[in-house]
């Protein structure tokens, strides 16, 4: 709650110093940060605050420029070289993502927290980051901390492993009015889809918690899983949150799934979606959702125009999924489920309530839906209003007359009846 908050613990005794980045350049040996000229960078500015785990630092920038990071050899963890590495508790406060980019050059990770630290970072740009090592997170790679991301664009970050902005193990990651765009997992080989290739934006691994609200996943991609979101374990939350173009669709045969999200088991990973879009994402089965979470629910939330070989809107391969006040809209398939299924082979099972399901009949050869129990309140409809007729979702027969996808109220568009 501390970090939600964008506060972090006290320290006794501890003094709160605020220091200002004065140079743009990558140099280690600018660290004084006093209030003379030029003599602060941000790299000095992180190494001064590592030096000095006593007192409590915020990092803040002057004018609109551009921080990129050039300082290498062969050690990767050396904090004076590579990514900006984050040994204590401390705050990076930009001037908006508009104004204070961090690059990191296209030539490593960006950021890398170690672990039992509380971090906050908000107001910037991170960009331009490619993994390093085994561990993912080609942005930002959080280790064991506390981390609240808020008003944060993190963009054109490429892993060979998981995370390709973010990787985060264990701990907390609490992601607020943010964006993450045009990040990758994928590796070098195209001949096969592997399962560390997962979680274009956003990888999680382990016990923690993840909170996503009220930001914008758009057009990332991973070649095995979760071209938006990849979660291993734990607990992941999205609230009024969009995804959008995220793909999950492998450069190789095999199946893939959740262009949007996609759940492994993990150490029993629990997942809640609430108030969030999902619009023409893609995989191979679950073109937005595909779940192996033992308990998966999704509340007031609207998929339209997603595409699947099977599943085209979402997928229960295991575990339970749960779908409640929601609205599917123009999915399509290739194969068969064109809009939800449950692959019960699996032990997958999928309950929806209260939902209106509409299917085109784009491919007149796929059913709408599979192995998908009636929690009661569903409108459901297969095709066009005056020549479709009643599919295989759950629900009373009748067309949805539903309106546009646009600005409803609410933080994402939604399709009010009409």
């Amino acid at each position: 709650l501390l970090v939600v908050a964008g506060l972090r613990p006290a320290v006794v005794g501890a003094a709160a110093l605020t220091i200002v980045v004065d140079r743009t350049d990558d140099a280690p040996a600018a660290q004084a940060c006093t209030a003379a000229a030029n003599d602060c960078s941000l790299r000095g500015a992180v190494l001064k605050a590592n030096g000095d785990p006593a007192n409590s630092y915020t990092i803040t920038f002057t004018g609109d420029n551009t921080y990129t990071l050039n300082q290498d050899n062969e050690t990767p963890d050396d904090a004076t070289i590579r990514d900006l590495d984050i040994l204590v508790s401390l705050t990076i406060d930009g001037q908006g993502p508009l104004n204070t980019t961090i690059s990191a050059g296209d030539a490593f990770r960006a950021i890398h927290i170690h672990p039992s630290a509380f971090v906050e970072i908000k107001d910037l740009l991170i960009r331009d980051g490619i993994e390093q090592d085994e561990r993912g997170g080609a942005g930002i790679l959080n280790e064991g901390s506390h981390l609240a991301i808020h008003n944060v664009v993190i963009e054109q970050n490429a892993s060979s492993l998981a995370g390709g902005g973010i990787a985060n193990y264990g701990a907390y990651l609490s992601i607020e009015d943010s964006e993450l765009f045009l990040n990758s997992s994928a590796d070098d080989n195209n001949g096969a889809n592997v399962s560390t290739e997962c979680g274009g934006a956003i990888y999680h691994e382990g016990a923690g918690t993840v909170v996503v609200a009220r930001t914008l996943i758009d057009t990332n991609s991973a070649q095995w899983g979760g071209g938006g979101i990849c979660q291993f374990g734990g607990e992941l939350v999205v609230r009024d949150s969009g995804f959008y173009a995220n793909t999950a669709t492998g450069a190789a045969v095999g199946d893939t799934g959740g262009g949007a999200i996609y759940t492994q088991d993990g150490t029993g990973s629990t997942t809640t979606v609430v108030r969030s879009l999902f619009e023409a994402n893609s995989s191979k089965s679950g073109g937005a959702i595909r779940s192996n979470s033992p308990s998966f629910w999704i509340t007031n939330s609207t998929f339209a125009g997603n595409t699947a070989e099977n599943g085209g809107a979402i997928g229960a391969r295991t575990g339970a999924m749960t779908v409640v006040n929601s609205t599917f809209a123009g999915n399509l398939a290739s194969a068969t489920q064109q809009t939800m299924l449950a692959e019960t082979a699996q032990g997958g099972s999928l309950t929806v309530r209260n939902s209106i399901l509409w299917t085109p009949d784009d491919n007149g050869s796929s059913i709408d839906c599979a192995g998908v129990t009636d929690g009661g309140g569903n409108v459901q409809w297969y095709g066009a209003s005056d020549t479709g007729f009643s599919g295989a979702c759950p629900g009373t027969a009748g067309f949805p007359e539903l309106g546009l996808l646009q600005d409803n109220g609410g933080y994402t568009w939604t399709m009010a009846p009409e």
